[in-house]
């Protein structure tokens, strides 16, 4: 049975998404470390995975996202969620 690629991704991010326990900081350095090491194009941000490797960017979407300020909020994970789709990213 053939595999598509994302399909590892969009477990890890079912996995992120229902056990809060794995969306500690800890946790979070050490997957976003994995997938550096193995040069891989995406990163876990919030409880998603995308395609996006410079910490600088990271660091700057997961600050916007703690401000509180809810169009902000929702601006920022409609586009995770838009980039966050293998099959037709927008």
């Amino acid at each position: 049975m053939a595999q598509i690629w994302y399909e590892v991704y969009a477990f890890v991010e079912f996995v992120l998404k229902n056990v809060p326990e794995y969306r500690s900081e800890t946790l979070k350095e050490f997957r976003n470390g994995l997938l550096e090491e193995e040069n891989s194009a995406y990163r876990v941000v919030e409880a998603q995975v995308i395609e996006i490797t410079d910490k600088v960017e990271i660091e700057s979407v997961e600050k916007a996202l703690s401000v509180g300020l809810e169009m902000v909020t929702v601006h920022l994970k409609r586009a995770l969620d838009l980039l966050d789709d293998k099959k037709a990213p927008d």
